[in-house]
């Protein structure tokens, strides 16, 4: 253990005292690099020691979010759209039908009511833009991602476009914001949260999904 990790304060509830320490390596890009953690004694919460200074080095342009993406087909698209209309609260027997009978329970983390297809939405960390690109099939007409890993831009042909920019450069206000297991991935979380309502609208939601397990 380091000096530096050893006067490390918890990010949540600022704990410096009797926390454990230990060692992960690292092993989904099979770079191997070693990483000090450690778990607060106070509130339990499992956090790196040190963020590494070259964190674009683990998001390199093989990711697997940043996977090219290709629109769906024209039936995929209409059974998306009705699956979603249900899913808004929408009158939609065809869609509350497939949607019970789908194993995987699409959109099942949206809440009924609270968009409807005109919403202004945000994806932050979004790789590549599946998840927008799945709404904009839906028949979401104003969707945008943002990640500040991607190499560049992406402009798909249907106008979705995911730009290279972290939530702190982002200037207008949303409808929507959503986080799809991204928000771990961010160095300083509890700026990023500051960032967040920033952009959201006046009494308007924000989706934030993490792993669990």
């Amino acid at each position: 253990m380091n000096n530096e990790a050893k006067t490390k304060s918890c990010a949540i509830c600022g704990n410096s005292a009797h926390n454990r320490y230990f060692f992960a390596f690292e092993r989904h890009m099979k770079i191997g690099d070693e990483f000090e953690y450690f778990e607060c004694a106070r509130c339990g919460c499992v956090q790196i020691a040190r963020i590494p200074e070259n964190i674009d080095k683990y998001y390199p342009n093989n990711y697997y979010s940043y996977e090219a993406r290709q629109e769906s087909g024209r039936f995929h698209a209409f059974v998306v759209r009705q699956i979603m209309r249900y899913r808004l609260g929408k009158p939609n027997l065809f869609g509350r039908l497939i949607y019970a009978l789908h194993k995987e329970k699409p959109y099942g983390w949206m809440r009924k009511g609270t968009l409807d297809f005109d919403s202004s939405i945000l994806d932050v960390g979004c790789g590549s833009g599946a998840t927008i690109l799945k709404m904009s099939c839906s028949g979401f007409r104003n969707v945008q991602g943002i990640d500040p890993f991607i190499e560049a831009d992406i402009h798909y042909p249907n106008g979705i476009c995911v730009e290279k920019k972290a939530l702190s450069e982002i200037k207008e206000q949303y409808d929507f914001v959503m986080l799809h297991h991204s928000l771990e991935h961010m160095p300083d979380q509890y700026q990023a949260m500051k960032d967040l309502y920033k952009v959201l609208k006046p009494g308007h939601f924000a989706l934030i999904r993490i792993p669990v397990s």
